[in-house]
């Protein structure tokens, strides 16, 4: 995997060195470590895991509020028939979500090479001391959405109305949710934590959990998200 980075541009060779010596348990440029010294290493691997990918989501976070003020720019040129200014703003929005959409496989990337599923870090988890001032108020990230949405649908009959999924939501997350996620976005008054729903909706209808073509409006559980979820719960009959 290492290697791979490397050739993709994506760790240089210094950095690959640093990671490969923090993996094989080495201080980078020092002695061996021994056994007992091994997991304090590793604890540090991690902490310098959590660290990016905090950062990934920080950047996630401000590429989609910049998404989110193209639109009511957007929606406030189209009111004032401004066409040529919508196109632009239309096609700036196409190329920042798929800068978005590079960003997010990058995250996920970066955290099946170096973060295992056995050790997901809790918001208080993955706040480092060299992360702490930067992710102070830090969403709840989008992947923790998935299973309360889909769960709301279940709920709902399989499909709702995205303000009812939401509704839903809320209320099963209402212990969860921090004072950042009910804040509003400036530009449109949005809750941060429903744009991140938003979001979330978004890459579950690009992996099939949710449908793709449903009505303007309205959320849809798909049966490969109904397979998803029940194997989420340990429950195969959902």
């Amino acid at each position: 995997m290492l290697s791979r980075l490397v050739e993709t541009n994506r760790l240089d060779a210094h950095d690959s060195q640093i990671f490969t010596e923090l993996l094989s348990c080495r201080h980078p440029g020092g002695p061996t470590y021994n056994n007992r010294q091994k997991p304090a290493i590793i604890c540090h691997l991690s902490d310098y895991a959590a660290d990016v990918d905090t950062a990934f989501e920080i950047v996630l976070e401000e590429i989609e509020s910049a998404i989110e003020n193209l639109n009511h720019d957007g929606a406030k040129a189209f009111e004032s028939s401004d066409y040529d200014l919508v196109q632009t703003l239309r096609q700036a929005g196409h190329r920042m979500t798929e800068f978005r959409d590079k960003v997010y496989a990058l995250q996920k990337e970066w955290n099946s090479s170096f973060i295992s599923e056995r050790t997901q870090f809790s918001k208080s988890e993955r706040q480092s001391k060299r992360t702490q001032k930067l992710s102070q108020g830090l969403r709840t990230r989008e992947d923790e959405l998935r299973i309360p949405i889909l769960r709301a649908l279940t709920k709902l009959g399989g499909a709702a109305a995205s303000v009812d999924v939401l509704r839903e939501v809320r209320e099963s997350m209402k212990s969860a949710l921090n004072e950042y996620d009910l804040a509003t976005l400036p530009s449109s008054g949005m809750l941060r934590w429903e744009n991140a729903a938003h979001w979330a909706r978004y890459e579950m209808v690009k992996d099939g959990l949710l449908a793709s073509g449903s009505p303007r409006g309205v959320w849809e559980l798909t049966p490969k998200g109904k397979s998803w979820l029940a194997y989420q719960n340990g429950n195969i009959n959902l």
